[in-house]
């Protein structure tokens, strides 16, 4: 700062701190405790607005508000808390009064009281806000730039006696009195808590925060204990938008309609009998369009109730993997995760506990996404009990495979593969043999890490654009103009520009589990998959956030943040 500006207190300033942007502040007188941590004469205490702390900033660092003001907003990260001191200051700034009480260390011994009824769940959230405070403090703060107190205490303040005026702008309901009392904050602990949680009470403390309750009734939570400042990792975690969890929505499928698609293909039926386990996303469009098309289809789900409608359209339920392939000349298999494929190879009454001389000449085709070691594996389990085996990869969407428009790669046995045209054709557009057991998995695995790679770079720079002030509509305009149009990009862009996350397309979490197949093949080979590997990580952030279940199009929440 400039020697020939002097500093007041009660002047309104920008103070910079180390490791953070210039924040709004005001010089503030500072209590006892807090004049035995400043360093240097040449400092000011001075109060944070937005975050309601206090630190000892040294004259050199602190900057007159209105003279420094348009340079300082152009410098500052555009978060929610620095967006939001800034409203307090411009406030306190117009109608000191009107605003919130600011609370110097000098006066800590006579807060005001609060005349608001407090229930036992808002005194936990009081309580959480507090010990969140403290916490914040062990990373990314210098000690001798704040004041740490040993311990905290936070009064909720109550009404104490009879004689005291009763509020005007209560109603009679909600003048219940608490006993009055302290609470006493353990020492600085690093807290865990977890995402959803998070999530859930940030959400109730803003639906609280919207009462219609007068300044003048209720000083601002935070201010109890003056907290120190947050660490810049904290902040970033408390700050970032809410996202509403709604859980992931899929459109009903109505197995009795033939779409225009399959119509079109005039498919003459296999007279073979066909098994098929597993009616999850994929797996449900595909037995539809086999129903549809002709074929005698025998089906088995871990979840009885999604057997219902097949039933009703014609297909026949049985109780067992094993059942299904004793009574098919030909299974298919497209199970959700590696678990449920194990359990259907290996487990009980699963696929490989059929007798030889009853498996004998049958097929399995396996279309669940996995790697080509265990395609191996299932082979060799599968052709020791007398059946033959095929990999069939899918590529496509939940949507492409209800429209029979999937891409079919398929490895192995040949016989089989002919055998199952009229079921491909029924299933996609495409089919193409790819040669022996594992070609198949790995044509996929690379196709996947393109379609991950591609929905995480758009996510990007969507979010990009959105941050540099563009409109995202204009921008998926534009890009459906361009030679980088294609289904995949126009269909996940304006997904993440409407923010349909629930409604499910390609599921979030699949598409991570196929990424990190591709990254585990890269590595059995010694190559680097690096964007692939960075997409990957990406993902799994996601997963991690309670994301996983919801479209791949939801990485762009996280590109946001």
């Amino acid at each position: 700062m400039n020697d020939t500006v002097s500093l007041h207190i009660g002047d309104l300033v920008w103070a910079k701190m180390k490791g953070y942007c210039a924040w709004p502040g005001r010089i503030v007188e500072a209590s006892d405790h807090l004049q035995k941590s400043r360093k240097t004469e040449k400092s000011q205490c001075v109060y944070f607005f937005g975050t309601h702390n206090y630190a000892w900033i040294e004259d050199n660092n602190v900057y007159p508000y209105l003279d420094y003001k348009d340079q300082m907003l152009k410098l500052g990260k555009p978060k929610t808390t620095f967006d939001r001191a800034v409203n307090e200051i411009e406030a306190y700034m117009k109608d000191p009064t009107a605003s919130e009480t600011i609370i110097t260390p000098a006066r800590k011994k006579s807060l005001p009281k609060v005349r608001q009824s407090i229930t036992s769940a808002d005194e936990s959230i009081v309580k959480e806000e507090i010990a969140e405070d403290i916490n914040d403090v062990a990373s990314g703060v210098e000690e001798d730039e704040i004041e740490t107190p040993k311990k905290v205490v936070a009064k909720v303040p109550v009404k104490k006696n009879s004689t005291q005026k009763k509020s005007k702008v209560m109603s009679a309901k909600k003048k219940a009195e608490v006993d009055s009392g302290d609470i006493e904050i353990p020492p600085p602990k690093r807290a865990r808590v977890s995402s959803s949680n998070l999530l859930a009470r940030n959400h109730s403390i803003n639906n609280n925060n919207n009462d219609s309750i007068s300044s003048s009734e209720m000083v601002s939570q935070k201010e109890y204990s003056s907290p120190v400042p947050r660490s810049r990792v904290a902040r970033a975690v408390i700050d970032r938008p809410e996202i509403i969890y709604t859980k992931p929505e899929y459109s009903e499928l109505d197995v009795k309609t033939i779409t225009d698609t399959l119509k079109s293909k005039k498919i003459t039926a296999s007279t073979s009998k066909f098994g098929f386990i597993g009616l999850g996303i994929m797996g449900s469009g595909i037995v539809k369009n086999l129903i549809n098309s002709g074929h005698e289809v025998y089906v088995y789900n871990r979840t009885k109730d999604k057997t219902l409608k097949f039933e009703e359209a014609g297909a026949t339920v049985l109780i067992t993997p094993s059942d299904v392939v004793e009574n098919s000349d030909i299974t298919f298999s497209c199970v959700s995760d590696p678990q449920a494929l194990r359990d259907t190879i290996f487990g009980t009454y699963g696929v490989s506990s059929l007798q030889p001389e009853l498996a004998q000449g049958k097929g399995y085709v396996e279309m669940t996404t996995i790697d080509a070691d265990t395609s191996r594996d299932i082979e060799s389990a599968l052709t020791s009990i007398g059946m033959q085996y095929l990999e069939a990869q899918i590529h496509g969407t939940k949507e492409q495979a209800e429209e029979g428009k999937l891409i079919i790669l398929a490895a192995g046995s040949k016989q089989i593969f002919d055998s199952c045209q009229t079921c491909f054709e029924a299933m996609g557009r495409n089919s193409f043999f790819v040669g022996e057991t594992g070609n198949a998995t790995k044509m996929n695995l690379v196709l996947q890490a393109i379609s991950g790679v591609t929905i995480a770079g758009l996510a990007d720079s969507l979010a990009l654009a959105k941050r540099s002030g563009l409109k995202t509509e204009k921008v998926m305009e534009i890009l459906s103009n361009t030679n980088l149009k294609s289904d995949l990009i126009m269909d996940k862009g304006y997904a993440m520009v409407e923010g349909r996350y629930h409604h499910v397309n390609l599921p979030l979490q699949h598409l991570q589990k196929d990424l990190r197949l591709a990254t585990n093949m890269a590595d059995s080979l010694n190559h680097p998959l690096s964007l692939t590997a960075i997409a990957n990580e990406a993902y799994k952030n996601c997963r991690r956030v309670g994301l996983g279940e919801s479209d791949a199009s939801a990485i762009h929440y996280r590109a946001l943040n």
